[in-house]
């Protein structure tokens, strides 16, 4: 029998941002086999459950929209899977929903977020993406010197107290996609100053499909 693949929707707040994309796909495990979900095993000398986790985040940044996709013997109650799967893990870890996906991974085109910079606010930040920006984008080759502008679909700002509002519309296709830490380092080489020479937090709200559409 062919293996059913249903699609979570979850949450990663706190403490929990300082977990590795690898610590995190062990603790979902985890919580999936003491939830007692009908886990489908790869065949072999090292059976285990097949799952994918859409867009890593990088180490540090919080999200309201995880997904991951699971391999299942049979299709569960899924409003019972959510309530037994927050039963089964930490708070700040929190499982939003559960359900039959409609679409790839390879169909997401954005991701939105939420990016809040300890840092005054100034007008000339919504200048500095009018044009090319340049920053040292990490590669397979090393730091290349990349114009990150073409993956900025929009951005605003706006003060936030003492400091900066950001939110963010960026490329997120497996042809284009832009880690939203490098919103802050083009940030950090306008005003001239070092790397994490501020802090600031990162919050992913929401994954649309290349249509602009909310991703299911």
């Amino acid at each position: 029998m062919l293996p059913k693949v249903i699609r979570i929707r979850f949450a990663k707040r706190g403490r929990l941002k300082f977990i590795s994309h690898l610590d995190l796909c062990r603790t979902l495990q985890s919580a999936m086999i003491r939830a007692g979900l009908p886990l489908w095993y790869t065949e072999g000398f090292n059976p285990h459950p097949r799952i994918a986790v859409a867009l890593p985040l990088p180490v540090g940044c919080e999200s309201e929209c995880e997904l991951l996709d699971v391999r299942v013997t049979e299709l569960p109650n899924l409003e019972l899977t959510v309530k037994k799967l927050n039963e089964a893990t930490v708070p700040e870890l929190e499982i939003l929903e559960a359900y039959e996906p409609v679409t790839k991974f390879s169909d997401i085109g954005f991701a939105q977020y939420e990016i809040t910079l300890e840092l005054p606010f100034s007008e000339d930040l919504a200048e500095l993406f009018s044009g090319p920006v340049i920053v040292a984008k990490h590669t397979k080759r090393g730091d290349v010197d990349t114009d990150i502008f073409p993956m900025v679909k929009s951005i605003s700002f706006a003060p936030k107290g003492s400091g900066t509002f950001c939110r963010a519309l960026l490329f997120a296709s497996p042809e284009s996609y832009l880690n939203p830490e490098y919103i802050v380092r083009a940030i950090e080489k306008q005003r001239g100053l070092d790397q994490y020479a501020f802090e600031y937090s990162v919050c992913r709200t929401g994954i649309l499909d290349k249509s602009g559409k909310n991703f299911r």
